[in-house]
């Protein structure tokens, strides 16, 4: 049976780690894989299950001589062909005998168009500052050159403004690039003043730095020597802010990029009134705006809007919960994907995806996590820490470099 070509995928971001060789996929179930060595830990495996939106493609680590207990293995960053994920060792004792360190490393999985393999790359240790997970991102040049950058705010005294520093990498170098100006009205500096990075998305020569708790992105050309940085706010309606509202934001909205990279949508979903006040009870009316980032004036222009009605149709009956956590294909700008929980028995949630298109209005649901059934098999870690707590998933477009080795 021929393969049906694949643009792109969406990556569960819980790493699947399986040590022993009973419990990890073999080639058939992930083709796509890589082996490196940890500096610490020793040799380990990674390995992709690519499959088809709406079902979730997964990321599988092998690594025995990894930490028996807590998170080992992070998933940072992905755009086109790369993906960056860190690797955190058992602790091991300071410089002065008493304190602990967790050695961290970074690596980069790398698809090719030229062979049905992946290469691991381990990046450079940046010495300077620690890599906190939320703000970093990776963007691919062409040429197969990459930059991984951290952005970080600070506030000057007198005049009272914010500015940035970057740290950069390029060519398999850091750079530290302080006190980078930050182009923003008057009137959002208290935006600044609150920043707390969500997500770091490539658009273009751009990473962008996205805040939900503050409304707004920050877009970096970071193919510039000294990068210029300038701050806007998402379309979001009204500006409070708090712990429970941050959190929120970052399940109902999202800064996605679609058509193969060339263009930037920002996707939210909220009540029909726009009024925030809490989480959505079932049955709410909603509605979901898209938006369209205009580069050449550098503003947001609403490119559609789709009501609860016409997702669900008008059956009275249905007392669905909200969609969280959206999503725009990063193929196609028209389709919509979501995540849908429902409370099940044991604090174990059931979770479909929604899959809806915004032309033909057809809407297709796919089984995610089947609540207190899926306990006890292979994935009940994952299930435990899902019913937990939800994430969304990562876009990447892996899939369209394995072509034509991919697997149905």
């Amino acid at each position: 049976m021929a393969a049906v070509p694949m643009e792109w995928m969406m990556l569960e971001p819980f790493v699947f780690r399986r040590d022993e060789d009973s419990s990890f996929p073999d080639d058939r179930t992930a083709p796509f894989r890589a082996e490196g060595i940890s500096s610490h830990g020793g040799p380990f495996t990674v390995a992709f299950r690519v499959v088809g939106p709406p079902a979730i493609s997964r990321f599988y680590l092998k690594w025995p001589g990894g930490p028996k207990a807590g998170s080992s293995c992070d998933i940072v960053a992905a755009h086109r062909n790369l993906l960056l994920f860190r690797l955190t060792s058992n602790p091991v004792k300071g410089k002065d005998e008493e304190s602990l360190i967790w050695p961290q490393e970074y690596f980069i999985c790398q698809g090719s168009l030229h062979q049905p393999t992946l290469q691991l790359h381990r990046i450079p240790m940046f010495t300077q500052r620690s890599l906190h997970l939320r703000s970093v991102g990776i963007l691919c040049r062409p040429e197969e050159k990459f930059v991984v950058a951290q952005l970080r705010l600070s506030e000057t005294r007198l005049p009272a403004k914010m500015e940035a520093e970057l740290c950069v990498l390029r060519s398999n170098k850091w750079e530290l690039l302080r006190n980078l100006q930050i182009k923003y009205e008057a009137h959002e500096l208290s935006d600044l003043i609150h920043w707390r990075t969500d997500r770091v998305i490539p658009f273009e020569n751009y990473l962008c730095w996205v805040s939900y708790f503050s409304g707004g992105t920050l877009f970096c050309d970071v193919s510039e020597k000294k990068p210029k940085i300038s701050h806007h706010r998402l379309p979001i309606h009204g500006r409070c802010r708090g712990a429970d509202l941050h959190r929120l934001r970052d399940m109902n909205c999202s800064l996605c990029t679609t058509d193969s990279g060339g263009k930037l949508m920002f996707i939210n979903v909220a009540p029909e009134d726009h009024e925030i006040v809490g989480p959505m009870l079932p049955g709410t009316d909603f509605i979901v705006t898209c938006h369209t980032w205009r580069t050449q004036d550098m503003v947001w222009e609403e490119a559609f809007v789709i009501t609860s009605h016409e997702i669900w149709g008008f059956d009275a009956s249905l007392s669905y919960n909200a969609l969280m956590f959206p999503l725009v294909s990063a193929a196609k700008s028209n389709e919509l994907y979501f995540l849908l929980p429902e409370k099940g028995e044991r604090a174990i949630d059931k979770v479909s995806v929604i899959a809806v298109d915004t032309i033909t209005k057809h809407v297709k649901i796919h089984q995610y996590i089947e609540g207190e059934e899926d306990l006890g098999g292979e994935d009940d870690d994952m299930v435990r820490r899902k019913s937990r707590l939800l994430h969304p998933f990562v876009p990447t477009e892996f899939p369209k470099f394995f072509w034509p080795h991919q697997v149905c």
